[in-house]
């Protein structure tokens, strides 16, 4: 906001009309242009003896056209003409700005057919337009007053900044955008199959544990039913105009990879914390992050979930035997890492469709797949190379490996293996009562190996069963070795007797689970009549 003389603001506006109406034929936003009229003839109609008051605001509601990129470029000239002409006529004696260049300023063309709303501010200014050479003549060198030299940086910060703003209309690569709030947002997300008022009560306390641990925090669940809702809102044209992650996932099928696929998209966009629906809150959020960091200073937070090296060159466990946790973790809106890691995974959708001779919708993936696809191996991978290009260095698994205390390393900070997975009995991860623990994961909604199994070999099954105990692994690496070397007729022996056994082992599993099941059905019964009878007895005693 400028206050001007009177005749000077006589001479703005005018110029400013000028500009509005050879404006309009080149620069088709007229919500803009008369935004702009209204602000700068107010006062004028009105007759005013006071000093004038100049307000210059310039909103666009443009969201398309046949070129973007030259209609965002018309936008930041028109920000740059008309700081120009308010530097000359607030303090003329000053003459053009250093290095301005108006014909880059003014591509209007110079041939212009006035508009019958620009015919009516000409009437009602009764006054006579000027060339646009009229304006940006050179003047001559003066000498230049105390006051107005005081002036003159604001006025060019003015220009800096109009300028800096007309940017944020530009079509921009996402993958170039980076938050700029210090802060996390105070927001908590979660993905399940329903929303949070038909949790089942297992569901239900656990995330109950994170609203009554953090009472500041919004919290908000992505369903299957409201997920492509949100999708299409954000990653659409409306969002961020990138209709092949809506397509890609729209069209996918398997449920492990929309979920993990969905969280960074969530976090890309929203930022603020993530964490799986079987994961209990042991701490608040605001003990994430220890205190002898700065909020500012870190853009992500993770933990580690397995660090067993000495498994890196085992065939089936050493791609995965080295990750950070990704059912709970938390970052800012924007980072470039969480786009990479979508276009990443985008890729990876694409060459297991083209290798397997099907669309999307109809690719079929085991349990390592998705590991290294969606799973904890690419979100490693993805935060590495991500450290690495922050750093200028390449930062290594072992930077992390057996970790006491949580590190900060190209402002992502990473804490110890018992803040997110605390009680695994593996990467000497140690239990829930540990200092560094922050969360709890209770695994019951980990179901989805069922769809995508793991290698299974016939007669020993998954290693994974030995759950990363060394002595446990060596041993199945032996058998495994040992059975080819059997002849087929004892292979066949050996395998039906193991059939035998696992139909036993499978009926008294189905035995107790049906067992289970029963007891946790009547314990939710017997919940439901108590809190009808305790609300029976509060209605009662309020009649009364």
């Amino acid at each position: 906001m400028l206050i001007i003389g009177q005749d000077r603001g006589r001479r703005i506006r005018a110029e400013a009309a000028d500009i509005i109406r050879r404006g309009r034929t080149y620069f088709p936003d007229v919500y803009l242009l008369l935004r702009v009229q209204q602000l700068f003839g107010w006062r004028h109609e009105q007759r005013q003896p006071t000093e004038p008051t100049l307000q210059v605001c310039l909103i666009s509601t443009a969201s398309g056209g046949p070129d973007p990129d030259e209609r965002d470029e018309n936008f930041r000239r028109l920000y740059l003409v008309i700081s120009i002409t308010l530097g000359k006529a607030c303090a003329p004696s000053l003459g053009p700005p250093q290095g301005a260049s108006y014909q880059e300023a003014l591509p209007f063309a110079p041939s212009i057919v006035a508009s019958p709303s620009s015919d009516i501010i000409d009437e009602k200014m009764n006054w006579d337009t000027k060339r646009y050479t009229d304006y940006f003549s050179p003047k001559p060198e003066v000498t230049v007053p105390k006051q107005v030299k005081r002036t003159f940086p604001a006025l060019a910060a003015i220009i800096l900044l109009l300028l800096f703003l007309s940017g944020s209309f530009s079509n921009v690569n996402s993958r170039f955008w980076s938050s700029t709030d210090p802060r996390f947002p105070r927001k908590i997300w979660q993905i399940w199959k329903v929303g949070s008022l038909d949790f089942q009560i297992k569901d239900l306390e656990v995330a109950r544990s994170w609203i009554q641990k953090n009472p500041t925090y919004r919290y908000e669940v992505l369903t299957d039913d409201n997920d492509m809702a949100y999708v299409e809102r954000e990653y659409g044209p409306d969002g961020l105009n990138r209709l092949d992650i809506v397509h890609v996932y729209k069209n996918l099928n398997l449920k492990i990879i929309k979920a993990d696929l969905l969280r960074y998209m969530v976090m890309y966009v929203e930022g603020g914390l993530y964490t799986d629906i079987d994961v209990e809150a042991v701490r608040p959020i605001s003990k994430f992050i220890p205190e002898r960091y700065n909020e500012r200073d870190v853009d992500m937070v993770v933990g580690v979930e397995i660090d067993e090296p000495l498994f890196a060159d085992h065939p089936v466990l050493g791609p995965k035997c080295q990750s950070f946790v990704q059912w709970t973790f938390m970052c800012k809106p924007r980072l470039p890492v969480m786009m990479r890691l979508i276009e990443t995974i985008m890729a990876w959708l694409k060459q297991v469709a083209e290798e397997q001779g099907v669309t999307i919708a109809a690719i079929q993936l085991d349990f390592d797949q998705v590991i290294s696809g969606t799973g904890p191996s690419a979100f490693t991978k993805a935060i590495l190379a991500e450290m690495s290009e922050r750093e200028g260095r390449d930062v290594k698994w072992k930077t992390f490996s057996d970790m006491e205390e949580s590190k900060l390393v190209g402002n992502i900070l990473v804490n110890n293996v018992e803040a997110f997975a605390a009680g695994q009995g593996h990467s000497n991860a140690g239990n829930h009562e540990s200092r560094h623990s922050l969360v709890k994961h209770h695994y019951h909604a980990s179901h989805w190996p069922e769809q995508h199994p793991r290698f299974n070999h016939p007669m020993y099954g998954e290693v994974e069963r030995c759950n990363w105990d060394w002595n446990c692994v060596k041993q199945w690496d032996q058998d495994t070795a040992d059975w080819e070397t059997l002849p087929e007729e004892e292979k066949n022996r050996r395998l039906a007797q193991k059939e035998f056994e696992d139909r036993e082992r499978a009926e008294r599993e189905r035995i107790e689970r049906e067992r289970e099941e029963r007891e946790q059905l009547e314990r939710e019964q017997r919940e439901q009549r108590e809190k009808e009878d305790r609300a029976r007895k509060e209605q009662g005693g309020l009649v009364s």
